[in-house]
């Protein structure tokens, strides 16, 4: 794919960490594509499960003083492995997943045993199995905010303290991609609550159209493959070309089967994006939207790498001396058909799925609504946040300290979070790594180094009197 011009008009859909937080596609399994991240739609994440939980009555809002007059059950978990008396306590505040297993693994159990902290994971609301309200309804949505996710935080925290004796003890928070977002904005918000904040990945810059993801995976392309870089440069000129061709894009698109004989492989983009949005204006919709689509499946994910050494191989294989043909035989070959015949079936049963109960089991229905709250996604359908989320957060410049941001330059996500180096906090940038990439083992010594430093300065933190 041309990834030159499509990283300069991709919408900006936000998505989902790897590590052992959300899925990614897996053809053993039942799943949706929900902005950004894969979901089982029987509910299952896949992870193992040591550590039995618990559960936290929390507080169904914290508006106001009868924000605790109605309470539901909250799910958390307890590590104590490493953890001696006095010393901290870690609580990763899960984002859009079932959080059960995040306690059992993740490299930050090499910071528990090194600070003999305790680790905590507490599960979003409206995730796993921490439902305020069963078979939740629209109408109960406005429960569903990172703001009341971030107040269930703090009940939790002053609570536990409270209910055994921990008065004096300092926390810190963790978290992965959206739940990157929470760990540094609970610090922000609620900074006597922890001392510092790990924030893995967090892309806190809420934007709409954001280039910055698939000029991601075109660096990554071009360094793992420069020859077949060339091949997508060559191969998405011609498809730029006989686009920006057809100038009333709704007569094309009315026409498009016709034109095509009704070959499926030649009109996959208009159905990849008639997924990602329910109600399309097909009069409005534009020729950069289409080739959101020409790239976004096959090469884009949040841990690039694999999927795009899996399509330069392919690309390799398909001769021809058509660039259209042989980029839409390539497309076919990746197994994206686009299913013209059943593209109104697909998009109702994506539908209706959604509005199931097992959406929200799954946590699809959840997420698919708060792309919306704090990142202002939905296609018009919900309207936007953008500016209400980055006014009230701060975006990328959040007015807090203590925070440790940590990126990777392979995470197509890395360009909306912090990236730069400030007085306060500590920005920590790690060479061809992908999202979330420190929650793991070290596989470069690049990785190794970045996770001493986190290390270091999370005691450097916890002794600091001005965290």
């Amino acid at each position: 794919m041309y990834f030159r011009t499509i990283s300069t008009v991709l919408l900006g859909i936000f998505g989902l960490a790897m590590a052992q937080i959300p899925l990614t596609f897996d053809l053993s399994k039942d799943q949706i594509f929900v902005q950004g991240n894969w979901y089982n739609k029987d509910g299952s994440n896949g992870k193992s499960v040591v550590t039995p939980h618990a559960f936290f009555t929390q507080c169904m809002h914290h508006e106001n003083a009868s924000g605790c007059d109605t309470t539901w059950s909250q799910r958390y978990w307890v590590n104590t492995n490493y953890y001696q008396p006095g010393r901290p306590i870690f609580i990763e505040l899960a984002g859009e997943w079932d959080a059960a297993g995040d306690v059992d693994g993740g490299y930050w159990h090499a910071y528990a045993r090194q600070y003999n902290a305790m680790l905590i994971v507490l599960e979003h609301r409206f995730y796993g199995q921490s439902f305020p309200v069963q078979n939740p309804a629209v109408r109960d949505l406005w429960l569903m905010t990172s703001q009341l996710a971030l107040a269930d935080a703090a009940k939790f925290i002053t609570d536990f303290t409270a209910n055994n004796n921990l008065n004096g003890t300092s926390w810190v928070s963790f978290g992965c991609s959206y739940g990157a977002n929470l760990a540094a904005w609970f610090k922000l918000k609620y900074p006597n609550h922890v001392k510092a904040a790990v924030s893995s990945s967090g892309p806190v810059e809420a934007l709409y159209d954001y280039p910055g993801y698939m000029k991601t995976v075109s660096e990554v392309v071009q360094e793992i493959d420069d020859v077949c870089h060339d091949k997508c440069t060559t191969h998405s000129a011609a498809w730029k070309h006989w686009l920006m061709g057809v100038k009333i894009l709704v007569i094309f698109t009315r026409r498009l089967m016709t034109y095509f004989h009704h070959s499926s492989r030649n009109c996959f983009f208009i159905t990849q994006f008639s997924l990602w949005c329910h109600s399309v204006d097909w009069d409005g919709i534009s020729k950069e939207q289409m080739f959101l689509s020409l790239g976004m499946n096959v090469w884009a994910d949040n841990a690039p790498s694999g999927k795009v050494t899996t399509a330069c191989n392919m690309l390799g294989q398909i001769d021809g001396d058509d660039n259209v043909q042989i980029y839409g035989d390539f497309m076919e070959a990746m197994g994206q058909d686009g299913g013209c015949s059943s593209m109104k079936k697909r998009m109702e049963e994506r539908e209706k799925f959604l509005m199931s109960q097992e959406a929200w089991q799954s946590g699809a229905a959840g997420w698919d609504w708060q792309t919306w709250d704090v990142y202002g996604q939905g296609c018009g359908r919900y309207g936007s946040q953008i500016a209400t989320s980055n006014a009230y957060y701060g975006g990328k410049d959040l007015d807090s300290r203590c925070i440790i941001f940590v990126h990777g330059t392979w995470d197509p996500w890395h360009t909306q979070g912090v990236t730069t180096p400030e007085a306060d906090n500590t920005v920590i940038v790690v060479p061809r790594t992908e999202h979330c990439a420190d929650n793991g083992n070290p596989t470069t010594p690049e990785m190794a180094a970045a996770q001493a430093q986190i290390m270091t300065q999370i005691g450097t933190y916890l002794s600091d009197p001005m965290c």
